[in-house]
C-alpha cells in the first residue's frame, strides 16, 4: 500500500545557475520526493510568484540583480511574513545570516558549506520551528484574551510576592492602574491568602473583601504564583444590610415553612418570649403559640394563599409561660429559594388591658383614650367622626377635635378610596377588622402609611352603631420594610446574575437553594436539584461520602478551595474550582455556600502550552546533537593540519626565512584556535544533550590540577611577563572530582587571566578552612568586567565585547562550560570584579564524595 507524502513547495531565490543547481541536485539526492522547487533569478520575480502561490518555505541569496544585503530580506519579507525564511550566505557573511536570523529569518545556509544532508535538515528544521512558533504565539492569544476578559481579578506573583502581571479586574480590585503595580510588592501578605476571605484598601471604593485562590505555575520560564481574587464586597453588604434591618426591628419577626416549623427569628421575639434562637429554630409554632382555633388557622392560610398576606390575633406563650396578646401581620415570601411565611408579631398586651378596662369602666376608659399614644376614633358606617383621642389628631395633624370635624369626615382620611371600601367590606362582613394597612392623608396633605384596627358596636337589635378602632403611624415602620425589600433585592440580584455556580447546602449535605448559573453549569433544572443531596450532579455518587460530608460540615472543617475533575451526570468529565464558605445566621454556622467555575478550558490551554514547550525543547535538543556530530567532523582534520605545521616548522627551523617562519606561527596560532573552539562547542553541546560521562574520584589538586596548569601556561605568562604566584594554605588538598572537567575549569579561567592581563600578576590562592570543601581563587589584576555584564557572564556565545572591532578573542562558550562543569561537581561559585582593576573567581569544591 502506497502511503502519499506531502510535497513541500519551496522557492528558491538564486541568481547564480550553477549554485541553484548544485542545490537542486543535493536535494534531490537526499530526499525522497518531497520537495518541489521553484527558481526565482532575482526579487522582483520573487515577488511576483509569492503574490500567486502558497510556499512552504522561503530559500534567498541576499545578493541578487536587483537588491543586495539585509534590505532584500526585508523586502521580500513584506509579501512572506507568513513563510518560514532561510537565507543563502557567502563565507564571509556568517554574521550577516545571524543578524538576519536575529531580524526574523529561521535559518541561514552558507553556500560553501552546502550538502544535501544539511539542506535537508534546516529545511525540516525551519519548516517545524516556524510552525511550532505560529502555534506557541495564536495559545498565548488565546490565553491572554480569556485573562484579560475574566470578571475576576488575576496576578502573576513572584515567590516572594513581586506583581508580573495584572489583568484589568485586578485594577479595579486594587484601584491602581497596571503601571502603578506592575514590578511592585502585593500589598498582601502571601501568608495571607490561605485564609477564606481577605480585606484590601482600594483608594478609590474603600474596603473591599475578596476570596483568594492561589496555585503555582509556570510564567515566562519562571516559577510564579498565579492569585486569583473574586470581590464579593457587595454580596456581603447585602446579606448584612439584611440581618441589619431584621434583627435591629422592634417589632417580632419570624420566618416560618408552610409547615409552620421555624426558620428565623429575630432578637426582638427572642427576648418576649424568652426562648434563645437555637431552641426555636426548626421547631413548631405551637411551641409558643397558645391552642388556636382550626377554624381562625383555616382563615389565616386561606388568606395567605388567596391575598399573600394576612393580620390576625394570637396570644404568645413564653418560657415563663406568661401569656403574650400579639397582633400578627404575616406575608408570603420567598426564604432560601422556597416559599416561606413573614410574620410580624407586635406586642399588643397593653391594647388589650386597655380595651378591657373601656368595657369595666367609661371612666377609667376616657384617661386611656386621651392619653394613649394610640391614635383611637370612633365613627358611624357614614362617615360622621363621633370621637377621636388627641394621638389621632396630631397624626392628622388638627389641633382640636372642633376643627377635625368642621372640616373632615372619616372617609376623607383615606388617599386612595378603594382602600376605603375594602375598610367597609370587611368590618361588615367579619364585624371587626385587624392591622388594615392603608395611606392617609395629613391636613397639609401628607401623606401617612397607618396600621388600624376596629369593630363594629352593635345595639340590641344588631344594627351597628358605630366603629371603634386604633389607628398607628407606620410611616417609618414601612420606609424600614422597604429598605428590608430593597436589601434583599440587591441580594437576590447578584446571586442570580453572578457567572459562577452558587448553592447552599445544608448539614445534611442537602442543596437548600442553586442560582441559575449553577443550573446552567450542571444542565439541570432548578426542581430537580433543590431538595436533593448535592451528589446529585455527579455520575457515581456512590463516591460522595454524604456521612463525611455532614461531620466536616458540624466540625467547620470544609476546604475553603478546592481544584480538580469532576465526573458530571451526564458522563462529562470537567475541571472545576471550587470556593466555600460558610453562611453566618446570628452566631451559628448553618449554611454552606459553594462557589463553582468551570475552569475546564483553561486546564486545556495549559496542557497544549506544556505540549508545545516539549516539541520545542526536543527542536533545540536535536540542533545541539547535530551541533555536536558537525564539530567532531571538524576537529578531526584540523588536528592533522596542525600537526603537519609543526613538522613543517621544525623543517624549516633551520633555514633563515623569516617570513615563512613567521607565517606557519600564524597558522599554528589560528589552527590551535580553531581546535580550541571546536572543543568549546563540542564539550558544550555533549553537556546538552545529556552525553558527557562524568567520573568523579579523589584527586590531589596540587598534583593532577595546578602543576599541569603551570606548565601549560608558563609560556604565555613568561611572553606578556606577568607575575604568578601560588599561595597553598592547605594541609590537606585531596578533592573529589571528574578530573576532565574539573581541569577544564581552570583551564578556561587561568585562560581567561592571562588572555584579559596585559600588565600585573595573577595569584592562586588555596585554603581549607571549611572541613568539607578546597576553596581556591583565581584572581588577576587585568581589565575587569562590567557590573552590568556580570548577569550575563556564564550565558553561552555572549561576550561583553562583540562584533568585528573587538580587542580579544574566544567564542564566549568557555565561562558557560565553567558554569555546567561546576554543576557536574557539585562545586559553589562566585565572582567579583572591578572595570579596569581585575576579576577574582571563587571555587569550593567538595572533599569527598555526598552520602
Amino acid at each position: 500500500m502506497n502511503i502519499k507524502t506531502e510535497i513541500l513547495k519551496i522557492l528558491l531565490v538564486e541568481d547564480n545557475e550553477g549554485d541553484a543547481r548544485l542545490f537542486r541536485v543535493l536535494l534531490n539526492e537526499n530526499s525522497s520526493g518531497e520537495y518541489s522547487l521553484t527558481l526565482a533569478n532575482d526579487l522582483k520575480s520573487a515577488k511576483e510568484y509569492l503574490r500567486e502561490n502558497i510556499y512552504n518555505l522561503l530559500i534567498l541569496d541576499l545578493n541578487l540583480p536587483d537588491s543586495t544585503g539585509p534590505d532584500t530580506f526585508t523586502e521580500i519579507n513584506s509579501v512572506a511574513e507568513n513563510i518560514p525564511v532561510v537565507v543563502l550566505t557567502g563565507h564571509s557573511d556568517r554574521e550577516l545570516g545571524k543578524q538576519i536570523i536575529q531580524q526574523g529569518a529561521e535559518d541561514y545556509l552558507s553556500k560553501n558549506d552546502l550538502s544535501g544532508e544539511l539542506n535537508v535538515k534546516t529545511i525540516r528544521f525551519a519548516i517545524e520551528r516556524f510552525k511550532i512558533n505560529n502555534e506557541i504565539k495564536e495559545k498565548e492569544r488565546n490565553l491572554n484574551i480569556l485573562v484579560q476578559k475574566d470578571p475576576n481579578a488575576i496576578f502573576v506573583l513572584s515567590n516572594s510576592g513581586i506583581i508580573r502581571f495584572i489583568n484589568p479586574a485586578g485594577e479595579v480590585l486594587l484601584g491602581k492602574t497596571s503601571e502603578q503595580l506592575l514590578n511592585t510588592q502585593f500589598q498582601i501578605s502571601l501568608s495571607n491568602l490561605a485564609e477564606a476571605k481577605i480585606f484590601i484598601d482600594n483608594p478609590v471604593k474603600g474596603k473591599r473583601i475578596a476570596i483568594p485562590a492561589l496555585t503555582n505555575a509556570k510564567w515566562s520560564g519562571k516559577d510564579s504564583l498565579i492569585l486569583t481574587l473574586q470581590d464579593i464586597t457587595e454580596k456581603i453588604e447585602s446579606e448584612e444590610k439584611f440581618k441589619t434591618l431584621f434583627h435591629a426591628s422592634p417589632d417580632m419577626l419570624i420566618i416560618q415553612d408552610y409547615n409552620s416549623m421555624v426558620l428565623e427569628v429575630n432578637y426582638a421575639i427572642t427576648r418576649t418570649i424568652g426562648y434563645t434562637r437555637e431552641e426555636l429554630l426548626n421547631k413548631g409554632v405551637s411551641g409558643f403559640i397558645k391552642d388556636e382555633d382550626e377554624n381562625e388557622v383555616n382563615k389565616v392560610r386561606e388568606l395567605l394563599e388567596r391575598k399573600g398576606k394576612a393580620v390576625y390575633e394570637r396570644v404568645l406563650i413564653s418560657k415563663r409561660k406568661k401569656l403574650i396578646p400579639v397582633e400578627i401581620s404575616s406575608a408570603v415570601i420567598n426564604y432560601m429559594g422556597s416559599k416561606a411565611v413573614l410574620s410580624l408579631a407586635r406586642d399588643v398586651t397593653q391594647r388589650k388591658i386597655q380595651e378591657q378596662k373601656i368595657i369595666e369602666s367609661e371612666e377609667r376608659f376616657r384617661g386611656f383614650f386621651e392619653n394613649s399614644p394610640v391614635g383611637m376614633y370612633r365613627t358611624t358606617p357614614d362617615g360622621t367622626i363621633l370621637n377621636v383621642n388627641p394621638a389621632i389628631l396630631g397624626i392628622l395633624g388638627y389641633s382640636s377635635f372642633e376643627e377635625l370635624v368642621n372640616e373632615h369626615k372619616a372617609y376623607d382620611s383615606y388617599a386612595d378610596p378603594s382602600d376605603k371600601k375594602r375598610f367597609d367590606e370587611i368590618i361588615k362582613n367579619e364585624g371587626v377588622i385587624f392591622g388594615f394597612e392603608s395611606k392617609w392623608i395629613g391636613k397639609d396633605g401628607r401623606i401617612i402609611d397607618i396600621r388600624e384596627s376596629a369593630k363594629s358596636v352593635f345595639d340590641d337589635n344588631h344594627n351597628v352603631l358605630y366603629y371603634e378602632g386604633t389607628a398607628v403611624d407606620i410611616t417609618n415602620e414601612k420606609q424600614a420594610e422597604l429598605q428590608m425589600r430593597e436589601s434583599e433585592k440587591q441580594f437576590r440580584s447578584v446571586w442570580e446574575n453572578s457567572f459562577d455556580g452558587m448553592r447552599l447546602t445544608d448539614a445534611n449535605g442537602n442543596l437548600v437553594d442553586v442560582n441559575k448559573a449553577y443550573c446552567k453549569l450542571f444542565r439541570m433544572e432548578k426542581k430537580e436539584l433543590v431538595g436533593k443531596p448535592f451528589s446529585v450532579v455527579y455520575i457515581d455518587k456512590d463516591d460522595v461520602n454524604i456521612e463525611n460530608f455532614k461531620n466536616n460540615f458540624l466540625a467547620g472543617n470544609i476546604k475553603p478551595q478546592i481544584e480538580g475533575e469532576l465526573n458530571v451526570w451526564n458522563g462529562e468529565v470537567r475541571w472545576f474550582s471550587l470556593s466555600n464558605s460558610f453562611i453566618n445566621i446570628g452566631e451559628k454556622k448553618s449554611l454552606l455556600l459553594s462557589i463553582f467555575r468551570d475552569i475546564s478550558e483553561r486546564k486545556r490551554y495549559e496542557t497544549d502550552l506544556m505540549e508545545a514547550k516539549q516539541k520545542a525543547e526536543n527542536a533545540d535538543r536535536l540542533k545541539s546533537e547535530f551541533l555536536a556530530q558537525m564539530s567532531h567532523e571538524i576537529r578531526t582534520p584540523m588536528n592533522v593540519i596542525i600537526s603537519t605545521l609543526e613538522l613543517l616548522e621544525d623543517d624549516l627551523n633551520e633555514t633563515e626565512n623569516s617570513e615563512i617562519i613567521e607565517s606557519l606561527d600564524m597558522m599554528d596560532s589560528a589552527g590551535k584556535r580553531l581546535v580550541k573552539t571546536v572543543d568549546s562547542i563540542l564539550n558544550m553541546s555533549l553537556i546538552q544533550v545529556g552525553q558527557y560521562q562524568s567520573t568523579p574520584k579523589e584527586l590531589k589538586f596540587t598534583e593532577h590540577i595546578l602543576e599541569p596548569l603551570q606548565r601549560e601556561y608558563r609560556t604565555p605568562i613568561a611572553k606578556k611577563q606577568l607575575a604568578f604566584e601560588i599561595i597553598n594554605n592547605t594541609s590537606d588538598d585531596i578533592v573529589f572530582a571528574d578530573e576532565y572537567s574539573i581541569y577544564q575549569i581552570f583551564s578556561n579561567l587561568m585562560d581567561n587571566a592571562v588572555k584579559y592581563t596585559n600588565r600585573g600578576s595573577i595569584k592562586i590562592t588555596m585554603s581549607d578552612s571549611d572541613p568539607e570543601h578546597l576553596k581556591v581563587s583565581i584572581s588577576d589584576t587585568g581589565i575587569g568586567i562590567a557590573e552590568e555584564f556580570l548577569q550575563n557572564l556564564f550565558t553561552p556565545f555572549i561576550q561583553e565585547e562583540h562584533g568585528y572591532s573587538r580587542a580579544y578573542d574566544g567564542s564566549g562558550l568557555g565561562l558557560s562550560l565553567v558554569d555546567a562543569y561546576c554543576v557536574l561537581n557539585d562545586i559553589e561559585k562566585n565572582v567579583e570584579s572591578v572595570k579596569g582593576e581585575g576579576t577574582t573567581f571563587f571555587l569550593k569544591i567538595p572533599k569527598r564524595e555526598e552520602t
